[in-house]
């Protein structure tokens, strides 16, 4: 892929963190954090390392780094909750998409409000409401594993039916299943 296509977007942060000081919201030896450009939620950063890793190479020799990714979006939820003024009710949850659409390894770091004007499609409810959004703790079972995973289950479930991620129930379309959750208790 091109080194300008926008699968390749996050190596700038990488490789430039200094052109990028606005836009990085936390940063330690290891890893980089910032606000997704296009946030799925009120809270939705990716973490990722400092290094160039793309996810074609990712393997469990990496493992001790996700736990770290995972450990500082950990930390960072309460910090997040607060500057963001997410209420209570609503949690947060790391992982990463099995079919990545970014060349580079990034944890997302989500809310479970998906009140953003960003979420416009089947595709991204999907993506972080299905099994398609695997959980931190079960990639790291992946990998230790050595799981392949069957893309074409995974494509599957992008295209699945929009469904209410707390209750289950099925709406036909984003502006409806938007007005649900917002009120939906379960």
């Amino acid at each position: 892929k091109m080194a300008g296509h926008w699968s390749n977007a996050l190596a700038s942060y990488i490789n430039n963190p200094e052109n990028h000081r606005d836009e990085i919201f936390f940063q330690t030896e290891q890893v980089i954090v910032i606000h997704d450009k296009f946030p799925k939620a009120r809270v939705h950063c990716l973490i990722m390392p400092n290094y160039i890793l793309e996810n074609k190479d990712v393997n469990d020799s990496h493992i001790p780094l996700i736990r770290t990714m995972q450990e500082i979006g950990s930390r960072l939820q309460e910090t997040l909750r607060i500057e963001f003024g997410l209420e209570e009710k609503y949690n947060f949850k790391t992982g990463f998409h099995a079919i990545p659409s970014m060349r580079h390894l990034h944890m997302h770091l989500i809310s479970d409000d998906f009140d953003s004007s960003r979420l416009k499609n089947k595709k991204h409810w999907n993506s972080f409401t299905t099994d398609f959004f695997i959980l931190t703790d079960d990639y790291i079972r992946n990998l230790e594993e050595h799981v392949t995973l069957d893309k074409e289950y995974y494509h599957k479930l992008e295209k699945q039916p929009l469904q209410c991620h707390r209750c289950g129930i099925e709406q036909r379309n984003i502006p409806t299943l938007k007005r649900h959750i917002k009120y939906c208790e379960l």
